[in-house]
């Protein structure tokens, strides 16, 4: 009943108490409260949603503040709104030479991370859309093969681990954290 076939990656909504889970070619959402072999509340999943272009889907992210639910594939990031389900068309696209993707995501408040085609962490804003470039590159030249990725609102800082390194990396990087919120301004480019 959970539909789960590869559940690969997950990621937690603690403002809606939502479960979200990358499984192969599908988004699934479960309740927090979810135990046992119980069915999902929603399903993203079909040709529209683009999940299963280029190889099917990656790392997932969500954004609470401005419920977002984000995908990493290997080619594009692709937003949903947290309510989405069935067949539906992501609500922006990030893809071109830069955005290679797969390996790790993470968002906050309008901010996204991901993998560029350059092996660094780039920086979006759920504002942005087609073929941009990153607004920041984090770890250019020092990540070799990135794995873990997440946020530290707090203090301003980004985390990662580099499996090839065998390291936890840290980056204070204030002028990211300043597009959160208000700050992440669509692009005029």
């Amino acid at each position: 009943r959970t539909e789960l076939r590869r559940a690969d990656r997950v990621a937690v909504d603690p403002k809606r108490r939502k479960i979200v889970v990358s499984d192969g070619d599908q988004i699934l959402v479960f309740p927090a409260e979810a135990n046992g072999d119980v069915p999902p509340l929603r399903a993203i999943r079909g040709p529209e949603t683009l999940i299963g272009d280029g190889g099917g889907g990656g790392p997932v992210a969500v954004d609470s503040q401005n419920g977002m639910i984000v995908l990493s594939t290997r080619r594009r990031i692709l937003m949903f709104d947290i309510t989405a389900n069935g067949n539906v068309k992501p609500t922006r696209i990030i893809d071109g030479p830069d955005t290679a993707g797969g390996m790790f995501v993470a968002a906050y408040d309008g901010i996204i991370l991901s993998r560029t085609s350059s092996n660094a962490i780039g920086v979006w804003t759920i504002n942005d859309s087609g073929a941009v470039p990153p607004r920041f590159k984090i770890g250019q030249g020092v990540i070799i093969q990135g794995r873990g990725l997440t946020m530290d609102p707090k203090n301003q800082s980004v985390i990662a681990t580099d499996k090839e390194l065998n390291a936890v990396l840290t980056w204070h990087v204030p002028e990211v954290f300043a597009l959160a919120g208000g700050g992440a301004a669509a692009r005029t480019n």
